[in-house]
């Protein structure tokens, strides 16, 4: 207790003193120099196109792929090209890349339903947790299982490389892996 009541008595002292003296305890924001920011300027008047820096929750190298080696990442499409892919290669990568445009309108679908639904439930003010967390855990199984098919048609265009073409993107993958940890 004695503690207490001496950090207390300082602190007091030492507004104390400052008002004896008339210096200011808490200085006042100054008056900005310049006209306020507009929102095209963006935050802190940093002018931009309305693009944002950096990637966002969830954005990953896969969203602009051409094509995804499972555990290692995307490749891009100019780097794509220097393979020299088959016509039965392409095939199989043209149907992956076809599968994971209609899952992600799929998805995109879906949650905008589930939103629509919750957004119904709140704003009828009868809302059951229980039900909520089932449907969350059969989203999740779905969802498990529709990565798993894509992860499938990504091995198949994998395994339809030759090992001249796996060399390849192994040593751009390699490449890449080395710049990201030099930053």
């Amino acid at each position: 207790m004695q503690r207490k009541s001496s950090v207390l008595a300082s602190s007091l002292a030492a507004v104390v003193a400052a008002v004896a003296l008339q210096t200011p305890v808490f200085a006042s924001p100054s008056a900005p120099d310049s006209a306020p920011v507009t929102a095209a300027e963006g935050y802190r008047g940093h002018k931009h196109d309305g693009k944002h820096h950096g990637k966002r929750h969830g954005q990953r190298d896969e969203a602009r792929a051409a094509l995804v080696v499972p555990g290692y990442g995307g490749i891009s499409q100019k780097f794509l090209d220097t393979l020299a892919l088959t016509d039965a290669q392409k095939g199989l990568l043209e149907q992956a890349q076809q599968a994971r445009k209609s899952l992600w309108s799929g998805q995109k679908d879906q949650m905008k339903s589930q939103h629509d639904a919750r957004k119904a439930e709140l704003s009828s003010g009868k809302i059951d947790p229980r039900v909520a967390i089932e449907a969350r855990q059969a989203h999740r199984t779905t969802m498990m299982q529709a990565q798993a098919d894509m992860t499938a048609k990504w091995l198949a265009v994998w395994d339809a490389l030759d090992d001249t073409q796996r060399g390849k993107i192994a040593a751009h993958l390699a490449e890449r892996s080395d710049s990201t940890g030099r930053r």
